[in-house]
């Protein structure tokens, strides 16, 4: 019994080294908080940011609802998991938005400043990250939506309406 647990012991050693030794699959990899007092509590935070309108309206009737969007310094994932501050690099500011499905892939919201884009932008179910290099009192983001012909899509999109965010 005790060269069984022994045993036992030695491989639950093991494995948690191997475990501890494992670097972060996130590692180099942009990341943001979750929530604005996430990101009040991690020291990221910079500003909030309300939209001039709280919904777009695409060409096909579908309704997307913009919240209150935050900004923190950039940051990128370190080998043990952890947020790292990069702000000499610029900032997210992470826009909450709903009312889409977001695997119909219809639309896409862009800095329209190309000039204080610092990275591209990204979009997932749920936000827009836009990555300005510097924060200002006024970012216009531009909404873009696909071709409504299959057979062009994406290859000649169309900007069909500009969302001003206004720091507070």
């Amino acid at each position: 019994m005790k060269k069984h647990l022994s045993i036992s012991v030695l491989l639950i050693l093991v494995c948690c080294t191997l475990v501890a030794c494992i670097d972060d699959k996130r590692e180099g990899l942009f990341g943001r908080s979750e929530t604005i007092d996430a990101s009040r509590a991690s020291g990221h935070f910079k500003a909030l940011y309300i939209p001039n309108k709280h919904s777009l309206t695409l060409r096909d009737g579908t309704v997307i609802l913009l919240d209150t969007a935050w900004a923190e310094s950039l940051g990128t994932y370190d080998q043990a998991g952890e947020l790292a501050s990069h702000e000499e690099f610029g900032y997210t500011i992470h826009l909450p938005i709903s009312g889409q499905n977001f695997l119909a892939f219809t639309f896409a919201l862009n800095l329209l400043d190309k000039n204080n884009e610092a990275f591209t932008n990204g979009m997932s179910s749920g936000y827009c990250d836009l990555k300005p290099a510097k924060l200002l009192d006024t970012i216009a983001v531009e909404l873009w939506e696909r071709h409504t012909a299959d057979s062009i899509g994406w290859t000649e999109p169309n900007s069909t309406d500009t969302v001003l965010l206004i720091r507070q």
